[in-house]
């Protein structure tokens, strides 16, 4: 099997995954009235929702926690889904671990442009889906040098200066406000 082969069927699987996860009427009014648009889910490329099983850094349909489940792009094209746990939000996975980042940066970023960073995807959804949530800190490293990045409020600058080597990556870490400025 050839390797775009191969991403074609991961794709497949991803695309059905997706229609077995269509939100009710009550989770769709729940996401709205947490502050996310109509526009935004369909911005993203649709969600939906769906019972998994977390684990380390992965997740797996079926399972006793209701999450969001969020697809993933990278340069147009669907890499992965997102699970978002629905009673604890900062605890999300991926189910393929193919997506660096929830937020389709690759087209519409303009360089020399900090990146808001955002700690979880509900905190994204309600912001637009402007910047990304990172869930490979490792790939920021090698894609953005360079790349100024905003953290929501100084503890989560503290924690992404914590998770960014300062070789090779040499941008630096702004605060929400700063941003203003």
């Amino acid at each position: 099997m050839t390797p775009d082969t191969q991403n074609n069927d991961v794709i497949r699987q991803i695309h059905g995954e997706m229609q077995t996860c269509l939100p009710s009427q009550s989770e769709f009014d729940a996401l709205v009235n947490m502050g996310i648009t109509d526009t935004t889910l369909a911005d993203i490329g649709g969600f939906g929702v769906g019972d998994v099983t977390f684990m380390e850094n992965d997740f797996e349909f079926g399972g006793d926690t209701r999450a969001l489940i969020i697809p993933a792009y990278e340069g147009g094209q669907l890499l992965d889904l997102v699970a978002v746990n629905a009673k604890r939000p900062t605890r999300f996975a991926r189910l393929y671990c193919r997506a660096w980042c929830l937020g389709e940066i690759f087209n519409a970023w303009e360089p020399n442009v900090p990146l808001p960073v955002w700690r979880s995807p509900l905190r994204w959804l309600r912001e637009g889906a402007e910047g990304v949530v990172i869930m490979d800190w490792g790939q920021v490293y090698w894609r953005f040098p360079d790349l100024d990045l905003i953290a929501e409020d100084e503890a989560h600058g503290q924690q992404i200066r914590k998770l960014m080597r300062p070789d090779p990556w040499r941008g630096k870490v702004l605060l929400r406000k700063e941003r203003a400025a």
